[in-house]
């Protein structure tokens, strides 16, 4: 299960209506308009994250950056 960061809907990640990729999350939404209202503005959204989630996130681009869609060489 996880959480609509626009509604705070908790839904099942497997039959979300829609899902959003920003800084390299994927975020799931219970309804194409708050998957469009996200987009929008993702930024308003991500600050009502607590400061470890918003760490992971940036920590997810970076590593997204240095390895692509490979893991590290440590983790194969």
């Amino acid at each position: 299960m996880v959480r609509d960061i626009v509604c705070s809907m908790e839904i099942n990640e497997n039959q979300a209506a829609a899902k959003s990729e920003y800084k390299g999350s994927i975020f799931y939404f219970c309804a194409e308009a708050c998957k469009n209202i996200f987009d929008a503005e993702p930024e308003k959204y991500i600050k009502k994250l607590g400061w470890w989630k918003r760490f992971l996130i940036r920590l997810a681009s970076v590593n997204k950056e240095v390895y692509g869609n490979e893991p590290p060489k440590c983790c194969k």
